[in-house]
Parts: C-alpha cells; sequence; structure tokens
C-alpha cells in the first residue's frame, strides 16, 4: 500500500506540473471567420502591419522613424476614411501632433526632487472617437486612454517594442470606429518613449488634454469631462514575445476589466506590481506617467483638489526572452510565438479595454467608483480563470487565521487527546515479553548453569522494571524526535540550499540564464531528499529496526501520529510565515504573499481533519491498544528442553481461572517470532483491510492538501522564472536571482512533506510485517521478496524510496553538469588568428564552470556607447572613445579580445580601462570597459602620436560620420522653414561677444556666453523680482535632432526659446502657460530642475536649440519657497508648454552683461549631441549610391547621406554568437566638447 500512495503523490506532483507548463504556452489562434465574428478582429492585416513597422530599428532621431511615423499615419487615416463611409459608422477625429512642445524636470508642484531638465518636440498620432450621448450623460464618465509607442532603440527593430502594440492599437481603432463605444476612446501612438517616456508626457501637454488656453490660476476644464480620460490601457513590450502579461496596475476596478470572462486567456499576477512598487524592476513605461499624481484636469466636481489628478489604468507588457529585449533579436523572425504572440496581446487588449469602454451586463461599469484606488491581489489559474478581491479581504483574512485558527485548532486536539485516552483506558494493556534465542555452550557444561541463568533472567527483570519506572517520569526519546523532526529537516534544508546557491555563485553564477528551470530542479531534488532523510530518521524506532534498543520498552508512533506531527509544525511554521505576510500587508501594501494565506489554510484544514479523525475513530483502531514490549534473552539450549513446559506452562496460565493473586495486567510471554500473529493465514482479511485503511487517509489528504498550494506555487514559478534570470544582463544581483529560484524549490518539497513522510512511515510498517511473514514462511515470503521492504533498518526502499533517490540522481547531474567543465564553443568564429588562439587558451583558463552559460537562443548582451571629445582649446583635434559595458569575466576575457579596435597593439594599448558600476548608476553591478580608438586630428592625416601609418589609418576610419542632410530634405511640420541663423553663417561670431564655441567640424556647431535674467519668483505670501545669473547655449547638430548640455555644478531652472516657423499643421500652436495673475509679460517659460543634465529633442533635423539656463548659486532664495512665472495647476506635474515666445536679436531679454558677469564664478560643462544611425541598421531606406535619396523620393526625412558607426559595426561582426549588442544611453555616437564661462 505504501507503493500506491507514493504512486499518487508522483502522479498529483507531475499533474499540477504539466496542467502549468501546458496552460502557460501560447494560446491557438483562431480562424479568421472566429476572428472577424466574434472579436472584429484581423490578424492577418495586422501581421502585415507589424512587418512593415518593425522592418529596422527607427529611434527617435532616425530617418526611419520619419518613415515608420508616415506608414501609420497613412493607416490610421485610411481606417478613418472606411468609418466616414459606413452607415453606422462613427466619428474619428486624428490629431497630427507636430505642435506640441514640452520642458520637465522637478515637480514644481512641491519644488521637491531633482531630474532630468527635458525639452522636447512631440511628434504623436492622436485619434479620438466620441462615445454615444447615453454614456456622457453620468457625472465622472471620463475618456478611456489606449497607449503605444511608435519608435525603437537603435539596436533593435521592435517588433515586441513596442510595434506588435502600436498594430494592436491599430486593430482596437479600426473595431471601435465599426463598433461606436459607449465612453469616448482616445489612442495615443505617441514618439519618444524610448528616451525618457517623452512621448506620453508631451501627451498630458496636448489641447485635447491640457486645456492650455485657461487663464484661471486652478485650471477649469474647457474640454468636456467625458473626453478627458480617466482610464488608460497601456502596451508595452520588455522581451521578445511570449504570453503577455498584466503587468501592473492602479486598483481593482480596472482589474476587474481581466474576470469574468472578459479576457479570454488572461495572464496576471499580482507579484510583477509589487516588484515595481518596491523598485526591484528597474526599469519604466509611459504607465508611470499617466499615473502621476497630476495627470489630467481633475473632472470629478464633488472632489476638485488641487485641479489635477492621477489616471487609472493598466500596463499589458510581454516579458519573456529579455536577453533578446532591445537587440538585433526583438524582430519579427526571432519573436518567440510570432503570430501567436501577436494574437495573444491583441485579444487581452480587445477584451479588457472593450469592458473598459462599455462595461458590461454585471454592472462593471470601467469607471471609478466603490473599486477606485483600491489594492487588490489578483492572479490566474491555467490562463481560463482570474481571481481578484481586495487586499483588504487577504488582511482581513490573515488576521482571523492569526486569532481564531490556532484558537480552535487546540481545543480539537485537546479534545481528541482526551477521547483517544479515555477509549485506551477500557482496554486491557498486554505486557509482551519477547524471548531472544541464545546459544550457550558453557551453561551446557556447567552443573549450576541452569540455576545461574535463572538469577541473570530475576535480575535483568527486575532492572528492566526500574528502568521502565523512571523513563516513564521523561519523555521517551521517540516522542521528543517527534516534535523536533521537521524543524531538524527545516535547517537541514536550508543548509543544503544555501551551499548550493553559493556553488552556483562562484562556479557558474550564470547557469541560470539559460538554464533556469534546470536550477529548479536541482533545487527542488536536494530539498525533497532532506526532508525525507531526515524525516525518516523515526523509522529507527520503530521495533523492527535493528537500531532500536532490545533491552527497553518501546513505544513507536503510528503513521497517522507522525503525519498529523508533522501537520501541526508545518502549521506553526507557515503560522509565522503568516505573521510577516500580515506586516507586509500593513506596511508596504504587498499582495503578493497571497500564497502563504492559502497554505496556511490549508494546513489549518488538514490540521482540522486529523483532530476531527482522532476524536472519531481515535483509540478504536486494531492498532491502538496499549502494548509494552519487555524483550529479554533465554538459552537457545534451555528453550530447547524447556519448550514444552512453557508451551504447557502457558496454556494452563492462559486457561486457569482468575483469583485474588492473578495480576491484572495479564503477562504473555511468546518467541521472538511470535510477535507477529500467530495464523497469518487466518489474518489475511484483517491485514488487508488493516492496510487499505492506513492509505486511504493519505489518499485524501494528498488530494485536498498537495494540488491547492502547488497550483498557486507553481504558476508564481512561471512567471519568475520567466522574468528572473535573464535581468542577470542588466545587472541584477546574482544571489537574489538564484535565492528566488531556491525558495520555490524549497516551498515546492514542503508542500509534499506530510505525505511523503507519511509514504515512509507505511512502507516501514508494511516492511516490517513482510520481514516478519517471511521468516514464518508462506505467501507473506513472497509478498515480501517482491515489495523489497524491509531491510531491517527501518529505512526500507520500496516505491517511494526510489522515487526519491531518482529525483537526486537527476538533481545532482544538473549539478554535475554546471559545476564541472565541459567542452564550449564560446569564442568568436573567427579565431584563426594567432592572436585569437592566445585568447582562447587565455579564456578556458579563466572559465571554471560547467556547461556555458550563453547560446544563440539566450545571448549575453553588452551595452555600446560610442563618444567623440574635442579638445577645449580650437585645435581641431579629438579623442575618440569606445565603451562596452557587460558582465565580468566574460567582457574582459571572452569579449573584448576579439574586437580588433580593443587588441590594437602600440600608440593606445595604454588608454584600456575597465572599471565596475555602481551606486545609482542604471546598469550597476557590471563592468565598464573604454578605450581610445583615434586621438589626434578629425582631418585625414596623422595621429597626435607616432605610430604605424597603416595602424592609424585604421583607427582614423573608426572616426564617425553623421551624414549630411540633403537640400531637398521634406521636415516633419517645418516644410518652409527658413534657417534663422543663416545670417550667421558669415559672421565673425566674436563679434556677437560669444565667450566660447566649438571649433568648426562636420559634426556639431555651439556656441555661449554668460548673462543674467530677470526673473520673478513667487511665494505664498509675496512676489521677487529678482535678477539670476546664467548663460545661453546655442547648440546645433549636424543631421541629428538629439542635442544636451552637461554642467559641472547644478543649474536651478533652463528654458528653449522657440524658432520662429510656420507648421504644417492646421491647428494652432500651444500656447505660453501664464499664471494668470497679470505678470504674463515679465519671463517666458523657465523650467524649474535642480540638474546637472539638459537634454534637447526636436522634431527636425539640423535644428539649432536656443537654451538659457539659470546657474544654482548658493545666495538664491530657497527654491522650496517659491514658484516661478510659467508653472500652471496640473500642466506643472512634470513641465510646462512652449510658446512662441518673443525675444531680442539675442533670443534674451533682460540680460546684463559685462563686468557683472565676469564677477561671477567660473562655470564649466559640456556640450554634446547624439547619433543612433549605421550603415547596418539602414538597410531598406532607398539611399542611392551615394547615400542619398533623391530628391523625388517619397519618404519623408530619408533625404540624407546615411551615418556611420564604424565602432558599433565593428562590435557586430565580432561579437561571439553567444553575444549580442544594445544601446547603453540614448544614442550610439555623442560627440561633446567642454566649455569654461
Amino acid at each position: 500500500m505504501g507503493r500506491t500512495t507514493s504512486a499518487f503523490v508522483v502522479l498529483l506532483y507531475l499533474a499540477v506540473f504539466l496542467s502549468v507548463f501546458i496552460s502557460d504556452q501560447l494560446p491557438s489562434v483562431p480562424s479568421e471567420d472566429v476572428q472577424h465574428r466574434e472579436f472584429g478582429l484581423n490578424l492577418t492585416e495586422a501581421y502585415a502591419d507589424l512587418q512593415h513597422v518593425a522592418r529596422m530599428p527607427h529611434p527617435y532621431m532616425s530617418h526611419a522613424n520619419d518613415q515608420v511615423r508616415k506608414y501609420i499615419l497613412g493607416r490610421v487615416l485610411e481606417i478613418q476614411g472606411k468609418a466616414s463611409t459606413r452607415e453606422n459608422g462613427v466619428e474619428v477625429k486624428v490629431s497630427d501632433d507636430l505642435f506640441t512642445n514640452g520642458s520637465w524636470g522637478a515637480n514644481p508642484l512641491t519644488m521637491t526632487g531633482s531630474g532630468i531638465g527635458t525639452y522636447f518636440e512631440g511628434t504623436n498620432i492622436l485619434v479620438k472617437i466620441l462615445g454615444s450621448s447615453e454614456a456622457q450623460e453620468g457625472e465622472g464618465q471620463g475618456a478611456v486612454l489606449f497607449s503605444a509607442h511608435y519608435d525603437s532603440v537603435s539596436t533593435a527593430p521592435g517588433a515586441t517594442d513596442d510595434a506588435m502594440g502600436v498594430i494592436t492599437l491599430l486593430q482596437l481603432l479600426s473595431y471601435f470606429s465599426s463598433n461606436p463605444p459607449l465612453r469616448t476612446v482616445i489612442f495615443n501612438i505617441n514618439n519618444g518613449e524610448e528616451d525618457g517616456l517623452n512621448g506620453a508626457k508631451a501627451f498630458l501637454l496636448h489641447p485635447w488634454i491640457s486645456n492650455s488656453n485657461s487663464t484661471q490660476t486652478q485650471p477649469q476644464p474647457q474640454v468636456p469631462s467625458s473626453e478627458i480620460p480617466t482610464t488608460f490601457l497601456n502596451l508595452e513590450g520588455a522581451a521578445s514575445g511570449g504570453r503577455p502579461l498584466l503587468f501592473r496596475a492602479t486598483g481593482g476596478n480596472v482589474l476587474r476589466s481581466f474576470a469574468r470572462g472578459r479576457v479570454s486567456h488572461p495572464h496576471a499576477n499580482v507579484l510583477s506590481s509589487d516588484a515595481f512598487k518596491r523598485g526591484f524592476i528597474r526599469s519604466g513605461t509611459d504607465y508611470s506617467v499617466y499615473n502621476q499624481p497630476c495627470a489630467v484636469p481633475n473632472s470629478n466636481s464633488e472632489n476638485p483638489g488641487p485641479g489635477c489628478r492621477p489616471m487609472e489604468g493598466i500596463d499589458i507588457a510581454f516579458y519573456r526572452g529579455r536577453s533578446k529585449y532591445h537587440t538585433k533579436y526583438d524582430s519579427v523572425a526571432y519573436t518567440d510565438g510570432r503570430e501567436r504572440a501577436l494574437w495573444a496581446m491583441m485579444e487581452m487588449a480587445w477584451g479588457s479595454g472593450r469592458a473598459l469602454v462599455n462595461g458590461d451586463r454585471d454592472g462593471f461599469d470601467g469607471t471609478g467608483g466603490v473599486g477606485r484606488d483600491q489594492n487588490s491581489v489578483y492572479f490566474d489559474l491555467f490562463g481560463v480563470s482570474f481571481l481578484i478581491f481586495p487586499l483588504s479581504y487577504l488582511l482581513t483574512f490573515n488576521i482571523t487565521a492569526l486569532v481564531a485558527g490556532p484558537i480552535i485548532l487546540i481545543l480539537l486536539l485537546l479534545s481528541e487527546s482526551a477521547l483517544v485516552r479515555s477509549r485506551r483506558a477500557r482496554k486491557p494493556q498486554t505486557v509482551i515479553i519477547v524471548e531472544e534465542e541464545s546459544s550457550s555452550s558453557s551453561s551446557s557444561e556447567s552443573p549450576g548453569s541452569e540455576q545461574e541463568a535463572e538469577t541473570d533472567t530475576t535480575r535483568t527483570e527486575a532492572a528492566t522494571t526500574r528502568a521502565s519506572k523512571w523513563r516513564s517520569k521523561v519523555p521517551r526519546m521517540s516522542t521528543v524526535w517527534l516534535h523536533l523532526q521537521f524543524w531538524v529537516a527545516l535547517v537541514v534544508t536550508v543548509g543544503v540550499q544555501v551551499a548550493i546557491v553559493f556553488g552556483y555563485l562562484k562556479i557558474n553564477p550564470f547557469f541560470t540564464y539559460t538554464y533556469p528551470f534546470l536550477v529548479l530542479l536541482s533545487c527542488f531534488s536536494f530539498s525533497v531528499l532532506t526532508f525525507t532523510s531526515v524525516l525518516s530518521i523515526s523509522t529507527l524506532f520503530h521495533p523492527s529496526s535493528s537500531f532500536s534498543s532490545s533491552s527497553s520498552s518501546l513505544s513507536y508512533p503510528s503513521p497517522q501520529t507522525q503525519t498529523q506531527t508533522i501537520f501541526l509544525h508545518l502549521y506553526i511554521f507557515t503560522y509565522v510565515l503568516l505573521i510577516l505576510s500580515t506586516v507586509g500587508i500593513t506596511r508596504l501594501s504587498l499582495g503578493s504573499s497571497y500564497f502563504v494565506s492559502v497554505w496556511n489554510l490549508v494546513l489549518w484544514i488538514g490540521c482540522v481533519g486529523n483532530a476531527i479523525g482522532g476524536c472519531v475513530f481515535g483509540g478504536l483502531g486494531r492498532g491502538d491498544e496499549s502494548v509494552e514490549v519487555v524483550v529479554r534473552s533465554t538459552s537457545r539450549d534451555r528453550d530447547r528442553d524447556r519448550e514444552g513446559d512453557v508451551q504447557t506452562s502457558t496454556s494452563t496460565h492462559e486457561h486457569e481461572d482468575a483469583d485474588e493473586r492473578t495480576p491484572l495486567i495479564r503477562h504473555r510471554s511468546v518467541g521472538s517470532q511470535s510477535l507477529s500473529s500467530s495464523s497469518p493465514s487466518s489474518n489475511n482479511k484483517s491485514t488487508l483491510l488493516h492496510d487499505i485503511l492506513l492509505v486511504l487517509p493519505s489518499l485524501l489528504l494528498s488530494i485536498v492538501l498537495i494540488p491547492v498550494p502547488l497550483i498557486v506555487l507553481t504558476h508564481v514559478a512561471a512567471i519568475l522564472l520567466g522574468a528572473l534570470p535573464q535581468t542577470l544582463a542588466d545587472g541584477s544581483e546574482p544571489g537574489v536571482v538564484y535565492g528566488a529560484i531556491s525558495l520555490l524549490g524549497v516551498g515546492g518539497a514542503m508542500v509534499g512533506v506530510p505525505l511523503m513522510v507519511r509514504v515512509r512511515e507505511e512502507e516501514t510498517v508494511v516492511g516490517s510485517r513482510q520481514q516478519r511473514g517471511s521468516s514464518g514462511g508462506g505467501k507473506m515470503s513472497k509478498r515480501g521478496d517482491k515489495t523489497g521492504t524491509g531491510s531491517g533498518t527501518g529505512f526500507g526502499f520500496g516505491f517511494g524510496a526510489k522515487v526519491v533517490t531518482l529525483i537526486t540522481l537527476f538533481g545532482t547531474g544538473i549539478l554535475l553538469a554546471a559545476w564541472i567543465p565541459w567542452p564550449n564553443e564560446w569564442l568568436p568564429a573567427s579565431s584563426s588568428s594567432s592572436s585569437m588562439r592566445r585568447t582562447r587558451a587565455q579564456g578556458w583558463e579563466g572559465w571554471k564552470g560547467g556547461v556555458f552559460p550563453f547560446d544563440e537562443g539566450s545571448p549575453l548582451k553588452q551595452w555600446v556607447y560610442y563618444q567623440q571629445e574635442e579638445e577645449k582649446k580650437k585645435t581641431g583635434k579629438a579623442k575618440v572613445t569606445t565603451t562596452l559595458t557587460g558582465t565580468s569575466p566574460f567582457l574582459e576575457q571572452m569579449i573584448l579580445p576579439g574586437l580588433p579596435s580593443y587588441r590594437g597593439d602600440g600608440a593606445y594599448e595604454e588608454k584600456r580601462r575597465c572599471v565596475g558600476l555602481g551606486g545609482q548608476e542604471v546598469k550597476r553591478g557590471l563592468k565598464q570597459c573604454s578605450w581610445v580608438v583615434w586621438e589626434g586630428d578629425l582631418e585625414r592625416g596623422t595621429p597626435s602620436r607616432d605610430g604605424d601609418r597603416d595602424r592609424d589609418q585604421e583607427r582614423w576610419e573608426m572616426i564617425p560620420d553623421p551624414g549630411v542632410m540633403s537640400e531637398d530634405t521634406v521636415q516633419l511640420g517645418h516644410e518652409e522653414e527658413e534657417d534663422e541663423d543663416d545670417e550667421d553663417k558669415d559672421v565673425d561670431l566674436s563679434a556677437r561677444s560669444w565667450d566660447w564655441e566649438i571649433p568648426t567640424n562636420k559634426w556639431i556647431r555651439a556656441r555661449a556666453r554668460r548673462t543674467s535674467f530677470n526673473v520673478t519668483s513667487y511665494s505664498e505670501a509675496s512676489s521677487v523680482n529678482d535678477t539670476k545669473a546664467g548663460a545661453q547655449f546655442r547648440i546645433r547638430g549636424q543631421n541629428t535632432r538629439a542635442c544636451r548640455v552637461y554642467f559641472d555644478s547644478p543649474v536651478e531652472g533652463f528654458r528653449v526659446l522657440p524658432i520662429p516657423s510656420s507648421s504644417s499643421s492646421s491647428e494652432p500652436a500651444s500656447p505660453a502657460f501664464a499664471p494668470g495673475n497679470g505678470r504674463d509679460e515679465l519671463n517666458g517659460n523657465w523650467t524649474a530642475v535642480n540638474t546637472t543634465e539638459v537634454r534637447l529633442w526636436s522634431r527636425t533635423w539640423d535644428r539649432e536649440f536656443v537654451v538659457d539656463v539659470i546657474w544654482d548659486n548658493a545666495k538664491d532664495q530657497d527654491m522650496k519657497d517659491s514658484r516661478w512665472s510659467g508653472w500652471q495647476g496640473y500642466q506643472g506635474a512634470f513641465g510646462v508648454a512652449s510658446s512662441d515666445h518673443e525675444s531680442n536679436e539675442d533670443g534674451h531679454e533682460g540680460t546684463v552683461e559685462g563686468e557683472q558677469n565676469k564677477s561671477s564664478p567660473t562655470r564649466s560643462g559640456r556640450v554634446a549631441c547624439e547619433w543612433s544611425e549605421y550603415e547596418s541598421g539602414m538597410v531598406g531606406l532607398g539611399l542611392d549610391v551615394n547615400g542619398t535619396v533623391p530628391s523625388c523620393s517619397i519618404l519623408i526625412g530619408i533625404g540624407s547621406t546615411g551615418g556611420k558607426i564604424p565602432a558599433y559595426e565593428e562590435v557586430l561582426t565580432f561579437l561571439p554568437r553567444w553575444a549580442v549588442a544594445s544601446k547603453l544611453t540614448d544614442g550610439l555616437v555623442e560627440v561633446e566638447s567642454a566649455f569654461v564661462l
């Protein structure tokens, strides 16, 4: 019967694992007829759109970005045209936003915190479909926002990040254009998300949202409240396909859009939302912009508050395969699931979005209300059902379980104990004297040996009686161990897991990067081994064990008692975890500990069930009589001679009448072979029935207690194993990753611990019976031999033990594979040169692990950054540096030696350096290596040092080329823009009193001068007109639209002055934000930000940025006590909109120049511009043989020669197959020059 229970437990584990694994795969795609009829979606059309959008990398600062934008806008206009021709079609409004500009930095409402100053010119595509009139009558029925970004990073085509999100929005737009929505829907297909979430921030400044024409101190909504979004659904991609996950949500109300079958295949867990809250996920999406405290005007008249409010919403994103994220593998061809992944995103967004927009018949309306801003616990089960309940419910349950659970259980246990003792007291106690046979030849030779033996026996019985009386006063060894075994097993298991994790970290820390499931299996297998081994020590106390005492009374707990005790202590363990979970809920609002609550509840039910069973059946079973076993030795020869007398005496004693001298407890003396039933054949039916009753509770407990917590835990494991391991390349702490996996393995083993112990106990009991039966012969001997149990040690080797052994062997094999060196092909393909042969030898010596942790399916990411630094003096010389960031030791020992520019010998060999990243660095925990590839004249010639001419020529060719704009290039929104700085081309800049300028070059043109500004500061009591020292910068990059200014000391504020131009858009440009108190004429739109960096983004190419900054002087008034002009209500949540501000010839006003400026402290920093275009990334843009698009080209913004980044092309060429490149910062190339003012 032990075999039956073991098999059942194994099948339960396999059933749960396989069920979760199968349900975790991408669902199948329905037929086209079902797509059109039930969903109103078209996967074929969507996949064709995906292939267009994700053809090549298209970051914000690329010409391919303009091409992608043109395609998406064309599709939007096509859907608008179809909607206008339908009889029941709806009005689709499109805003080609080429006019919204914004600046942001620190929070201007509180004037606290710091950030990067940003000026951004948006190129979003916005669409609005008004809801039906009936839905607009309700108060607070705001619009629903659907958002995704169409830009990618420079190193990836962006199939999942975020072309699939954009294509999904196009399908939803097509659906709602033919199915009128109840609530107004707005689509924000934004640009610039990858470089600071800029597109979403610009959206909040759009006239559809910002009401920027308001002149009131508190913004009064001019757009109808029904058209201002209160709910959003954001689509993202942080991996390479697979199942999309509900990343996070603001509250229970919007989460209900996933419940009750609204989403056919939900995939969600509150664990990811908690990870964002606690900062474990170091990345951001547009969700954080829409959910900031002051995002949109407050449309609730009952609670106007500060005039603004956050939006409630949902973040949906791909999360598996992060090793391909932001790399060349984020393409359609390498997407995990391809069409099925796209359909999964479309299906999830369609189900949730339709519920948010239209509600349904069960009363859900998708708006605020009872569930608004309510923290919730949510998770899916098998991709079919979605469970959600308020976090307050979980807290209530925990408190109830902590208080009432132990009280009820203690009362039941006391009742059980009393009932069992009462029943046993009514049964006669049997003392079994076991006589062990011993041969003594010397006793037969001595005439007095028989008398001496009787004397020794009398003395032994007296000593045994005294020992029994002493032992009765203290707990037996078996009883003590019964209550200690679980905690000893737990300590041993934790110790073994620490050793395993330590081994992974020291020998092969990236093994989980590619093989996370093997790591989990190794932790699980050794957890099972340690728990079952330690808990099986109790079988040593079984009477059949050769380790048990043969000279004392024995008391061995039954399997039922063993199981009940393990349940009790496991419940105590989860009780402690439940206390910690409750603290996490009250202090941190963490709902991901719901597994502890479920586990505690299941164990409590198990303990209560055992206690109730004991109350009903305890003391009634065959094995419940009180038995005392006394073992004494006898002489074999003496027994042989007295055998007949013993039998006669026993028979006479058993049948004699009782009198006043008859003992109250009957003593029955038997031989050692008579401990079992004297007639096995007569008790066969009784034994079988007892075995069935022995197994039945285990089966029932298995059905109830194993599946429920194991299902919940396995779902969590599936998400963690898909998301955590490959974050190691991002700088995540390996100990945290392995620790989390180890906890999953231990938890999975502990779920089945009580049943594992029950199995071993049953095997021990049955095995001992079969062993005794085999000694007596008959049928039991054959059965015992067949089962293979009853080793005489109490451990046995039944089916359960074989399963544990098999699992342990498999786990051991995983550790050997991970820790023992094996042959691997991890070097670059071009390893034929002598230098690479040296690298191979050095690399093998440096690699101490087992199976190599990376391959082409799970490549190791390396971040590329290329910097060109101009000398401060006007010498025309520069230093060109390549930076590669990655993990050690792979970066230094296996990747860098394969790059020709790094291997170079001679002048620049000493210019290499590698430093570890830490502190506030985004990629902290990684190693950053940089080396100089050129130092000298920018024009073709000799470097600043002597060296080999051929080698110098190769190094010179590593200098990047920005490309040039064609004269026929069509600029977005500025087709007829005049270059306001044309007059400066032939003017001596020194005559304009510029204090600093960059020497003439083909990358960047910049100049700066010190000045001061009249700034009006506002406090709650008064306003102060003050003069603040600052500077003005003019920066213009060649064939780029991204520049920046770095400062060695912080600046208080900045503003970017616009260039007069004529926009092609029919909508007016965003007007200036004014405080509305009569001081509009004082200054322009200053953005307050305590920062050392200002980033500048333009929608046009070759734009000159005119930037004014104010220094952060210690004598100035504290920023926390002031407000500057230009801040206004909800607009100031993160920035202000730009305006056509009037300025003088120099682009500033109120300047005070001359000696006053010269007396100010010296200020220094750097001016830089960014580039992201490279030759292999622009394949398909239609460049001619000269790298220029003809003037008749229809592609917007492609009339330019292609940029070149030789360093990045080198990395793409010479990286090993198991490594892949990604961008480190906004641009792949940054050309900078230092300034001193």
